[in-house]
């Protein structure tokens, strides 16, 4: 995406893709939500969804990759916005069938419940699992 800030003369370029490496701790499952919220609203997205998405993903590349994980976001001007977690681990994500009193469990069911398309595809080094959200303003072009 680009922009241009015509007050001031200077074409402002957004970047279309970010992406960032964490280590295998719970600090940096926060640092990743709070990573996945700075491009957010300018690329038309919910906060709060990009968080929860980035967040559930992260958490699972911790704890059960436990390896270092980048996070990975693009934005094409027309399109969806691209989630993409990888990770050290070759064991590919499942949904779990937890009980109402289980404390964990429902990450990939929220994530599944917020993006309009996830999976998980293997690499030479462990995987990527990656999920899909539509920005707002296709939302709204949509609806018309």
């Amino acid at each position: 995406m680009t922009g241009e800030d015509t007050t001031a003369g200077i074409r402002n370029e957004e970047p279309v893709v970010v992406s960032r490496r964490f280590r295998p701790r719970a600090p940096d499952v926060r640092a990743a939500r709070r990573f996945a919220a700075a491009p957010a609203l300018a690329w038309g997205v919910d906060p709060s969804a990009l968080e929860t998405v980035v967040g559930e993903l992260a958490a699972n590349a911790f704890a059960h990759a436990r390896t270092a994980f980048t996070v990975t976001l693009r934005c094409p001007e027309e399109s969806v916005l691209s989630i993409e977690v990888t990770d050290g681990s070759l064991a590919m994500p499942m949904h779990a069938h937890a009980s109402p009193e289980s404390l964990g469990g429902r990450g990939l069911v929220m994530v599944d419940a917020l993006s309009v398309a996830w999976g998980a595809r293997a690499t030479a080094g462990g995987k990527v699992v990656w999920a899909e959200l539509r920005p707002a303003r296709l939302e709204t072009r949509l609806k018309r």
